[in-house]
């Protein structure tokens, strides 16, 4: 519930999910006293990291082998040739994301595309 600050007291003025952010979690309520309450990203943890990153590998691993089979069976588009060199650019670069330092984090941009 999203709710408002006011010296003295504090009032509900809707409802609604928090909002959630390019990683899937969950924004947080903050209140700060005098202004309204804003919704901000909850601290990344270790944790989150590890999940996150966990979870771009795979992503990665699939597209990088499908695309990689379609190179080596001569069966490749140059799109799909162009997009291997991205995806695996992109797999390296996550592959050297530290965890254990989650607010130093700068997350290498996924590229776009890919074989479903």
């Amino acid at each position: 519930m999203e709710q408002t600050y006011q010296p003295g007291r504090v009032i509900n003025i809707g409802a609604g999910p928090a909002p959630k952010d390019c990683f899937g979690r969950s924004y947080m309520s903050v209140q700060i006293a005098g202004r309204p309450s804003e919704w901000q990203p909850a601290p990344m943890t270790s944790s989150d990291a590890r999940d996150i990153k966990a979870q771009a590998l795979t992503e990665a691993y699939i597209q990088v082998t499908a695309l990689q089979a379609a190179v080596s069976t001569q069966l490749a588009t140059p799109e799909e040739i162009t997009e291997l060199v991205l995806w695996q650019t992109y797999l390296v670069l996550m592959n050297r994301v530290v965890p254990d330092s989650p607010l130093d984090i700068v997350w290498p941009k996924k590229p776009e595309g890919g074989l479903s």
